[in-house]
């Protein structure tokens, strides 16, 4: 199945447990960017982004790239609403076609072998 459906109503407290640490570590990894030498900043959180969408599926990949890419510029209104969205959908979309990919090359195996490794490369 390409796009399991979440379940976080009552009997998975699993997929609950498994949203509020991917997204509570993508918040972390939000948090930290990394400045480079020539002044720029780049964003580290497509890891656990990628992570969540290859190890619990794309709809937990877009949820998680949706509430943990939130930035304190966004929440001070440095930002205007049309680039936060922007920034948001592009998150999103990226997690649901890579989470798509790594299920569609791997039929959802886990990983552990060598295919699981090339889906993962192919699908992030």
């Amino acid at each position: 199945m390409i796009w399991p459906p979440l379940e976080l109503a009552g009997s998975s407290s699993r997929a609950v447990a498994d949203l509020t640490f991917w997204t509570v570590l993508t918040l972390a990894a939000a948090a930290f960017p990394v400045r480079t030498a020539r002044r720029s900043t780049v964003g580290v959180f497509i890891a656990p982004v990628l992570a969540s969408a290859f190890l619990a599926g794309p709809a937990t990949g877009a949820l998680v790239s949706l509430v943990g890419t939130l930035e304190l510029r966004e929440i001070r209104g440095e930002i205007p609403w049309y680039g936060t969205l922007y920034n948001h959908a592009s998150a999103v979309v990226a997690a649901i076609v890579a989470g798509a990919t790594y299920a569609l090359l791997t039929g959802s195996t886990p990983p552990g072998d060598i295919g699981t490794l090339a889906a993962a490369l192919l699908g992030g």
